[in-house]
């Protein structure tokens, strides 16, 4: 999705970004249905609010979306940091 942006800085962000979190986010996405299943719907609303031209809507769907995406490595972080 924010590849074709083409925002060559958004991506770079995202992509040292990316490089922090992937473990926890593979692990999470990848073991949880549940997760995998709102993952979708999620991007598909923001992707449905893009095709409509919502560009306010889409945005606030993205942030809400990256927002929760957040949390759940969060949790993952201060959960791996306890078994430490």
């Amino acid at each position: 999705m924010y590849e074709a942006s083409r925002l060559v800085r958004t991506m770079e962000v995202i992509e040292t970004n990316w490089s922090f979190i992937e473990r926890f986010h593979r692990h999470t996405w990848e073991n949880s249905d549940e997760v995998k299943k709102m993952d979708f719907e999620r991007k598909k609303r923001i992707l449905y609010l893009f095709a409509k031209k919502d560009g306010e809507g889409a945005t606030i769907e993205l942030k809400r979306t990256i927002d929760w995406g957040a949390s759940i490595v969060r949790k993952k972080l201060i959960a791996s940091e306890s078994i430490d």
